[in-house]
């Protein structure tokens, strides 16, 4: 086998995927150009009907579908929180959709903001690739799994002063 990275780039995952379109014939049943109109379930078929526009001519098509699965890239746009203080924060402040490899992460404290799935792999990435600690805050409870030594929960965070951030319960954490 060949050498993978823990976070697969762009370029990777876009070949893996043209390839595996093009030896399982995959392109004849995807539409470029084609916007998503409207969608509604026919309760007597139990099917989908789904307007489609094609954007080169105009024209707009109902298509059935025993399945829909909206997958519109909607992680693609940055969601920022508005925390107190974050904005005078001395370092780095970047969103998951900015996340590029874990290198520029080394020997340093991270705070997480955010529990989802993209929060998820970018700890247990800087941890592995040498994040001296790695906090993941999230306004839910605790995921849950039994992380590695230098990775822990926390609460929201409320407020960040300085290298310092403040969490709903009271607790803070220094040096990130």
């Amino acid at each position: 086998g060949c050498f993978l990275p823990s976070y697969l780039p762009r370029a990777f995952i876009y070949n893996y995927l043209t390839s595996r379109a093009k030896v399982n014939n995959l392109r004849r049943f995807i539409r470029f150009n084609t916007a998503v109109r409207h969608v509604d379930f026919n309760d007597e078929k139990k099917e989908f009907n789904v307007d489609v526009e094609d954007l080169n001519t105009d024209s707009i098509e109902c298509i059935n579908f025993d399945r829909v699965i909206v997958a519109t890239g909607h992680y693609n746009v940055p969601n920022m929180t508005n925390i107190d203080g974050v904005n005078r924060f001395p370092g780095r402040v970047l969103h998951s959709h900015e996340f590029r490899g874990a290198d520029e992460f080394v020997g340093l404290n991270l705070l997480i903001i955010g529990s989802s799935f993209s929060a998820v792999d970018i700890a247990l990435q800087c941890y592995k690739f040498g994040a001296q600690s790695v906090t993941i805050s999230s306004r839910r409870e605790p995921i849950g799994f039994k992380w590695p030594a230098g990775i822990k929960d926390a609460p929201m965070v409320v407020r960040i002063e300085d290298r310092i951030a403040h969490f709903k319960d009271g607790s803070s954490l220094e040096n990130i």
